[in-house]
């Protein structure tokens, strides 16, 4: 009986792939896991490297492709549901782990904790560009062994958690499939790239997170990335996926709503001035799309960003 599933999600990674499998086909464990691969239509080598792992561990790999591409969240949401263990442990395709006991100490601690409803871990930022790798501790606040529920998600909405890395992350599947019979909209709907966020947003709602204090995973950190770069169209589409992410956490728990504002204030603020410092007609459809997300969630304006608006939309009052 399979215990643990371990998720892993490709796009074009075929220069990390091969690491991330032998980091995860080396663990020693007591109980059976497996490896459930999603690739989101990877037009690189990724899927031929996949399948030559497949063909010499045809019983622990099962290989899950995509037709299409169909982005982070799609993929997340076929591979929670194909697997078979009752923890699921996530690794990014461009991540991998440091021990060959990870999957071990986490199951060990769920099983003798049922209150918490995850266990994540430190872990190493490993920077592509330069090669400096940089060991990320964390000191975990009583509150986060402790609080759950809409005030957990409020603490997360404002930044005032320690941290967690998604490829070091360990949870209970029912809790996941639980919130996703009642609302797929987050995974399957809402147009969000912050897969992680989102999952952390919903797991804290079931019960508080455990901190393992062991090194056991290493977090890439590469320019094309979702998350990275310094590209201005690739950073405002990424903003305002999560402004779409926060609309959607408001109206989905019942949290503090000034406390969801002061999240959205920020992040208006860094699109609006990306948007006035590079003026191109290339943002005009992107600042009607801000401003249908911001009239969904109830977000009143500050006097300064309304000015932006106006400017960004009239040459004469820039």
């Amino acid at each position: 009986m399979v215990k643990v599933s371990v998720c892993i999600t490709t796009y074009n990674l075929e220069s990390y792939v091969a690491q991330t499998l032998d980091s995860v086909l080396c663990q020693e464990t007591s109980f059976d896991y497996e490896i459930i691969v999603g690739d989101d239509f990877s037009t690189d080598g990724t899927r031929e490297i996949l399948l030559q792992y497949k063909e010499q561990y045809p019983d622990k790999i099962i290989l899950h492709f995509q037709e299409k591409n169909v982005g982070v969240n799609r993929n997340d949401y076929d591979l929670i549901h194909l697997a078979k263990g009752e923890y699921i442990a996530w690794c990014d395709g461009d991540d991998y782990w440091l021990t060959k006991d990870k999957l071990q100490k986490q199951v060990d601690i769920l099983d003798a904790n049922p209150d918490f409803s995850c266990v994540h871990t430190h872990w190493v930022d490993s920077y592509e560009v330069d090669g400096r790798k940089i060991n990320f501790t964390i000191q975990q606040e009583q509150w986060e062994r402790e609080l759950k529920g809409d005030k957990y998600v409020e603490r997360f909405i404002a930044g005032d958690t320690t941290g967690c890395r998604f490829s070091s992350l360990m949870y209970r599947k029912a809790l996941i499939l639980d919130f996703l019979s009642k609302d797929s909209a987050v995974y399957l709907s809402v147009p969000h790239k912050q897969n992680d966020f989102a999952l952390f947003c919903i797991l804290s709602y079931y019960g508080p997170f455990y901190l393992l204090p062991e090194y056991t995973t290493a977090y890439r950190i590469r320019e094309v990335s979702l998350s990275m770069g310094n590209e201005a169209g690739k950073r405002i589409n990424y903003t305002l996926s999560y402004l779409c992410l926060l609309a959607y956490l408001l109206k989905t728990f019942n949290v503090d709503k000034n406390i969801v504002y002061s999240a959205i204030r920020r992040n208006v603020a860094t699109i609006l001035h990306k948007m006035y410092n590079q003026r191109t007609c290339e943002w005009d459809a992107k600042l009607k799309e801000l401003l249908l997300v911001l009239s969904q969630a109830g977000y009143s304006y500050t006097f300064g960003q309304r000015l932006l608006i106006m400017a960004i939309k009239s040459n004469m009052i820039y």
